[in-house]
């Protein structure tokens, strides 16, 4: 009996510390990160290569890396946080060194990965550009300012170049800035939520934030409209023959149709809890998602 307890305990403690090493690489972005850049090859042809897997491979685990040290820069103030207070570093899960050790090695395998996986490294730099952006402006930046959303968004709008990039880059320009715009657009309002999960919290703390500027009711209309907006734009995926294939073209649109009507419901709602921002804001995430995922399934089936 004692022998079963304690296996049963062993296989816990391993399951703890792998969900805190996915929090610490923010796995579900990480992963989105990696189907936006399978979006962008496939924009670029329709022929499956090892440079997909490669390319695909080594924006995740750059994503990862840069999670971990984005993890790493914020481990005190995130002890601060409502939300973050339970990330593994806050905790002691993880310590510093292992976490920053962990990310390093990530980011150099991403690196490496997209230096091999195109010829002309323009996939490498793109990734570092990354790293620069996120790490090196976005994190120390968005204490200090609100203008830190900018170089958030635009690294948050490079992997699906890189794919495109990785792929030979030989199609209408149009495509991919349109589907990197989309993107873009689509990261403020998923932004926001975060900011309304927490709204009491964000309007007391000295950290720059929208809700300084500008009430919740403004927030929501704000909200609403960019919503508009990215729903509008990921639209145009059909009409500028992106999306080819009937059915998925309307699988498209009703989606997105339905994350607006859902967002639209935040101006109508009087009393808002937690859990309806939490409800829009998973609405929101996989509209994205889809969007992203169409694309590749358009051009291979």
């Amino acid at each position: 009996m004692k022998a079963e307890c304690s296996a049963i305990i062993a296989v816990d403690v391993r399951m703890s510390r792998v969900r805190d090493f996915m929090r610490l690489v923010k796995l579900p972005i990480s992963l989105m990160n990696a189907v936006a850049t399978v979006a962008g090859y496939a924009l670029c042809t329709s022929t499956v290569e090892p440079a997909l897997i490669l390319s695909a491979l080594s924006v995740g685990l750059l994503a990862c890396g840069c999670a971990a040290l984005n993890n790493y820069q914020d481990r005190k103030m995130d002890a601060c946080f409502p939300r973050t207070r339970q990330r593994p570093l806050p905790r002691k899960a993880i310590l510093p060194g292992p976490a920053l050790a962990c990310a390093v090695l990530l980011i150099l395998c991403g690196v490496t990965g997209l230096w091999v996986s195109q010829p002309s490294h323009y996939a490498a730099g793109l990734g570092i550009m990354a790293v620069f952006l996120y790490n090196g402006l976005y994190t120390p930046l968005k204490y200090k300012t609100i203008l830190a959303v900018i170089p958030g968004a635009m690294c948050g709008m490079l992997p699906p170049l890189i794919g495109w990039v990785s792929a030979g880059g030989n199609t209408p320009v149009s495509h991919i800035l349109l589907l990197m715009a989309i993107i873009g657009v689509w990261q403020l309002p998923h932004f926001w939520l975060i900011l309304l999960v927490d709204a009491p919290f964000y309007c007391s703390t000295d950290m720059p934030n929208m809700l300084h500027l500008f009430s919740v009711r403004q927030l929501h209309r704000l909200l609403f409209i960019w919503v508009l907006a990215f729903a509008s734009m990921a639209m145009f995926l059909p009409v500028i023959q992106v999306i080819t294939n009937f059915w998925l073209g309307w699988l498209l649109v009703s989606c997105l149709v339905i994350v607006s009507v859902l967002i639209s419901s935040i101006l109508r709602i009087r009393k808002r809890t937690n859990r309806s921002y939490a409800f829009y804001f998973n609405w929101l995430n996989s509209s994205i998602g889809i969007v992203l995922m169409v694309i590749p399934l358009d051009r291979w089936f």
